[in-house]
Formats: C-alpha cells, structure tokens, sequence
C-alpha cells in the first residue's frame, strides 16, 4: 500500500513535471522565434540610398500611388574588382602605359568587371519571387529591365510611393517617401524609375544649331 501511494504521487508529480516542462519549452521557442523575426538573427537589409528626391521633405503628399499602375525599372548591379578598373581606367588614359588607348571589348569587360552570371540571375529571381517580371536582359549583365504593378514594386523594395506636386512644373509627380531596400544578399546597387519627378528631355536641336 505505501509503495503504490509512493508510487502515484512519483507519477504525478513526473507528469506534472512533464507538463510544465513542455509549456516553459514552447514559450521559450516562441520567444526565439520571435527575436529571430525581429533581431539581427534575420537577414540584414541592405538600404539604396539616392532614391528619394531632396523635395520631398518639405512637400505634403497628396495621396499614394494607385497600386496597379505599372512601373518600368531598370535596376542596375554593382561592378566587381573595382580596384583593378580603377587601375585600368587610369591606365588607358595615360600616354606613357603600354595599355594607353587599348580598350576592352564588351566580353572583356563584362568578364573580368561585369557581374557574375549567379548574381544576374539572383536579381532576377527576387523581382521575379516579388511579382516583377523581367523585360530585358543586357550583355554585360550591369542592368536588367523589370515591370510590374506599384503595390509589387513596394513589396519588393520596402517603399510606399507617395503623389506630390510639383514645385515648379504644372503636374503631379510619385515618389517614394523613404528609401528602397533590400536583403543584403541580393546585389542590387540602384533601382531607376521609383519615381518621376525630373522628366526626360529631348535635346532641342535647333537651339544647339544656334548656338553653334
């Protein structure tokens, strides 16, 4: 009798144990998770600076953008062995280098500057992971062209593009209120086309004729 009392209480107190033990192990799981969501155990962001132009902060928006007009971007990749271009460049341009005047082609610079074929198609993985669609490709793999809607193109680089008005021209432009962002694993070095607030011009040949 004293042994199946001894032995009862043992068991309950095991499963108690048990109990308690598995409830303290899924709050401390949850916890990590939680940190890892919002801690640098997280891939860390890398932030494109240039994106938003200086007017924006002193302008009031006037809404955002509507999230299905349709963005053309062109997103630009950074070069590599930037030390040894700058030595190259350096040495086409000096008369007494035995490289002065001898260019590379666009295979040889793409080879030996470009980015790799991995990161090209890493980039076009993201945009494409995102909603984007690649609309074109370019040899030396510096740019690719991607479309897609406002509300994919925020998702994709962290922004909300806003409407403002122009301070000096009779329009509206968009923009975005901060800038882009990506993981730092992707090598995107710039994003053209998040907003329209300089319009391209074309070159006005007849004034150029008089001033020649």
């Amino acid at each position: 009798m004293i042994y199946r009392n001894w032995r009862r209480d043992s068991l309950g107190r095991s499963t108690s144990f048990l109990f308690s033990f598995n409830l303290l192990f899924a709050a401390f799981l949850t916890a990590v998770c939680f940190f890892a969501a919002t801690s640098g155990w997280a891939e860390p962001a890398r932030t494109l600076p240039g994106h938003v132009p200086e007017v924006v902060g002193r302008l009031r928006p006037l809404s955002d953008l509507a999230a299905r007009t349709n963005l053309q971007l062109a997103v630009g990749l950074p070069l590599r062995n930037k030390t040894a271009l700058t030595n190259l460049i350096e040495a086409l341009y000096n008369p007494a280098n035995p490289k002065f005047h001898h260019y590379l082609t666009t295979a040889q610079f793409t080879e030996q500057f470009g980015p790799t074929k991995e990161d090209y198609q890493k980039v076009a993985d993201y945009m494409t992971s995102h909603g984007l669609k690649v609309t074109g490709t370019h040899p030396n793999r510096v740019v690719l062209d991607v479309t897609g809607a406002v509300a994919d193109v925020e998702k994709a680089f962290h922004v909300r593009l806003r409407v403002y008005r122009h301070p000096t021209e009779q329009r509206n432009f968009f923009a975005p209120d901060t800038n882009p962002w990506v993981e730092a694993s992707v090598p995107v070095l710039d994003v053209m086309g998040l907003d329209n607030y300089i319009l391209p011009h074309p070159m006005d040949l007849r004034r150029g004729m008089t001033n020649g």
